[in-house]
């Protein structure tokens, strides 16, 4: 039987290759339709960040947040430990109720 995390992961590998392509497919559009749009449009002089920095910029703070949560998380978890330890590892047998 496959453990949790190679289960998620296997899930994972398949909805990464049903949304690959049509990644590939949008960005390919999107090209096309801003090479079009961009030989129209007029050059403008405005210091703005390039497309580039700011998904750069916003993706870092994600993953800052995500990994501070994911250490956060950790934490807790072991701090349950005392708790969930009863729960998790071995099975325990169902208590049996004698009939009085």
């Amino acid at each position: 039987m496959a453990g949790y995390a190679q289960i998620a992961k296997d899930v994972g590998d398949q909805v990464e290759s049903l949304v690959k392509p049509l990644q590939d497919l949008s960005v390919d559009v999107v090209s096309s339709v801003a090479k079009t749009v961009g030989d129209i449009l007029p050059e403008v002089q405005v210091a703005v960040p390039t497309p580039e920095e700011v998904v750069d910029a916003n993706f870092g703070l994600v993953e800052q947040i995500v990994g501070s949560q994911k250490a956060y998380t950790k934490k807790l978890l072991a701090a349950l430990e005392p708790i969930t330890s009863k729960f998790i590892g071995s099975p325990k047998p169902a208590r049996k109720v004698s009939a009085a």
